[in-house]
C-alpha cells in the first residue's frame, strides 16, 4: 500500500527530510547537553515568618545550537540515565557555583537541587555531592537536594545512598507531597528535613473546595502535625497565600513573589525584596 501524507503537496523527498529533522531532534538536545548547554534558572523560596527570602530552587533549561532555551518537558524524555547523570552533574555544579558568586556579593542563600533517581541510585553519588561542595567552598547545610517521592524504585540501593549524604550534611526534601498515595509511608522510612507541597494541593486547598473528610483537608491537619519544614509550591496569587499559611507551611514559592530568573538576577531580586519588606514593617515617620 502506498504511503499516506498528511499534506498532499509536500513531497515524499521534503517528508523524509522533515521527518529525519523530527528525529534528530533528541539528538540536538543530547549535543547539546554534552556541549555544555546547561543553564539554570533560580525561583526563590521565602521564609512565611520572617519574610525573608532564604533559598532558590534550581530549575534546568538547555541551550540549544539556535539560541533556543527549552524547559524539561521538552528535553528530558530525550534523556536517558547517562544524560541524566550529566544533568545533574552540571546542574550543581552551576548551582553551587552561584551560591558562591552571591555570597561574594553579600547574598547568602541555600540551594535546592532536583535529583534524579537514577543518580539516587548509584553509589558514587555521594562523592559527586562531597567533591562539588568541596571544590566550590559551600557547606553542605547550604544544599538540599529533591526527590520525588515516585522516586524510590530501588529503595534498598536508593535508601543507602539517602542515609551517606545526611551523614555528609546535605539537606533532603520530598517535591510534590501530597501528589502521591504513599507520601505518608514514605515518610517513615527516609528522615526528609523539607516537604513541598505539591502545586495542585496548594490551588485546592486556595480555592476553599476541601470539605471535611476529603484528602486536601486530610493533608492540611497532617502537615500541621508533622515535625517538618513545609514548603507551598504553585504560590500564585493572595487566595494561595493565605492558603500557605493555613495549612501550616513555613516557606512559600510561586509567581506571587517571584518567576524563575537567571543567576545575575538574583542579588538584586533579594536586595529590592528585602527593602520592600523592612519598608513594610519600619512605620511612617510621625506615625503615632
Amino acid at each position: 500500500m502506498p504511503a499516506v501524507h498528511a499534506c498532499p503537496q509536500t513531497s515524499p523527498q521534503a517528508a523524509q527530510v522533515a521527518g529525519c529533522e523530527a528525529g534528530d531532534k533528541p539528538g540536538e538536545y543530547r549535543d547539546s547537553l554534552h556541549a555544555g548547554g546547561v543553564e539554570m534558572l533560580y525561583q526563590p523560596i521565602v521564609d512565611l515568618f520572617s519574610t525573608a527570602a532564604v533559598k532558590v530552587e534550581a530549575l534546568a533549561r538547555l541551550r540549544l545550537r539556535d539560541g533556543r532555551l527549552v524547559a524539561p518537558a521538552e528535553f528530558l524524555p530525550a534523556f536517558g540515565p547517562a544524560e541524566l547523570g550529566v544533568l545533574f552533574g552540571q546542574g550543581l555544579q552551576l548551582s553551587l557555583r552561584s551560591l558562591r558568586a552571591w555570597a561574594a556579593n553579600g547574598v547568602e542563600l541555600g540551594v535546592c537541587v532536583n535529583l534524579p533517581p537514577v543518580v539516587l541510585s548509584d553509589p558514587a553519588c555521594v562523592d559527586l555531592v562531597s567533591d562539588a561542595l568541596r571544590s566550590h567552598g559551600v557547606a553542605p547545610a547550604r544544599l538540599e537536594l529533591e526527590l520525588l517521592e515516585q522516586a524510590f524504585d530501588e529503595p534498598v540501593a536508593q535508601l543507602a545512598v539517602l542515609a551517606r549524604l545526611r551523614r555528609l550534611g546535605v539537606g533532603l526534601a520530598m517535591d510534590d507531597f501530597g501528589s502521591g498515595h504513599s507520601d505518608v509511608p514514605r515518610l517513615r522510612t527516609v528522615c526528609f528535613d523539607t516537604l513541598k507541597v505539591d502545586r495542585d494541593l496548594t490551588h485546592r486547598v486556595a480555592r476553599d473546595c476541601a470539605a471535611p473528610g476529603t484528602r486536601a483537608s486530610d493533608l492540611t491537619r497532617l502537615l500541621r502535625r508533622l515535625r517538618h519544614d513545609v514548603v507551598a509550591e504553585g504560590v500564585e496569587d493572595s487566595g494561595s497565600l493565605r492558603a500557605a499559611r493555613s495549612m501550616g507551611a513555613r516557606f512559600a514559592q510561586g509567581y506571587a513573589i517571584a518567576r524563575p530568573m537567571r543567576a545575575d538576577a538574583v542579588p538584586g531580586w533579594v536586595r529590592a525584596f528585602d527593602a520592600a519588606r523592612h519598608r513594610r514593617a519600619t512605620p511612617a515617620a510621625g506615625a503615632a
